[in-house]
């Protein structure tokens, strides 16, 4: 026989070990920026701003904010992205929040925007 114990907690989600963390569907649920020295919260929804991202396990990624869809590659080593389109590259810190939400931060604009998994 096998005995439970009735509402014992489940162990904690495993830390990050690879680029296939990130495979899936993820949508901007919020974010902020600085202004003038100050963070700004945006609220994405009422701003009519809808983004996503499609990470795939061939460490590809198709982004997509408002409609326009852009396609590249991504590194992910843990701690930060970089992501290559169009023959240009951007590198962001991204740090996983759960199993299912990561931010990124971009220090030239110091945007942070908040995705969760779908």
């Amino acid at each position: 026989f096998v005995f439970e114990k009735v509402g014992a907690s489940q162990k904690a989600a495993a830390p990050y070990t690879g680029p296939t963390n990130l495979v899936g569907t993820w949508k901007a649920t919020s974010g902020s920026t600085t202004v003038d020295g100050s963070e700004v919260n945006i609220d994405l929804a009422l701003m009519g701003i809808e983004m996503f991202f499609v990470f795939k396990a061939d460490q590809t990624i198709v982004a997509t904010a408002n409609g326009q869809t852009e396609s590249g590659t991504y590194d992910f080593d843990g701690k930060e992205i970089t992501v290559t389109s169009d023959g240009e590259t951007t590198s962001m810190a991204l740090k996983f929040l759960s199993a299912d939400k990561f931010s990124i931060y971009e220090a030239g604009s110091g945007a942070n925007i908040v995705f969760e998994r779908q």
